[in-house]
């Protein structure tokens, strides 16, 4: 019976130190993943960026033709796998025409692909087009 004691204490002592080094940090150890945010667009799921996923970088930018008005025009653009735009909706414009030339010139932009786990994705992303007449 002692001897069922001994052999009893020494398990729990083994599995406390198991669990202790499983559960220990690991230095450098990269951030836990966080769950992405997929949305449905009119040209497919895309994920917003957040947590792990980092917004697109822009790769080449077009300057919109100014049309005789200035404000701020904020665009909701889907990147396709290639870093290519896909789809363009304007959220917010002071005007169509400063809303179509923003539009028309985000089309033309890159941007660096975005991946997730070494796939590459559709992102929905925010664009915003300051207009100012000099």
């Amino acid at each position: 019976m002692h001897n069922h004691r001994r052999l009893l204490s020494f398990a729990v002592a083994v599995i406390a130190f198991v669990l202790q080094c499983c559960t220990a940090s690991v230095p450098n150890a990269p951030p836990p993943r966080t769950a992405q945010t997929w949305v449905d667009t009119p040209v497919g799921r895309a994920v917003r960026p957040g947590g792990t996923v980092k917004a697109p970088a822009v790769l080449t930018r077009v300057n919109p033709s100014y049309p005789d008005a200035d404000g701020l025009v904020l665009l909701e653009v889907v990147i396709d796998e290639q870093g290519k735009v896909a789809h363009t909706k304007v959220l917010d414009a002071p005007s169509n025409a400063l809303g179509d030339a923003a539009a028309a010139a985000v089309r033309q932009w890159t941007f660096a692909p975005t991946e997730i786990d070494g796939a590459r994705v559709k992102v929905l992303h925010a664009v915003a087009i300051q207009f100012k007449l000099p």
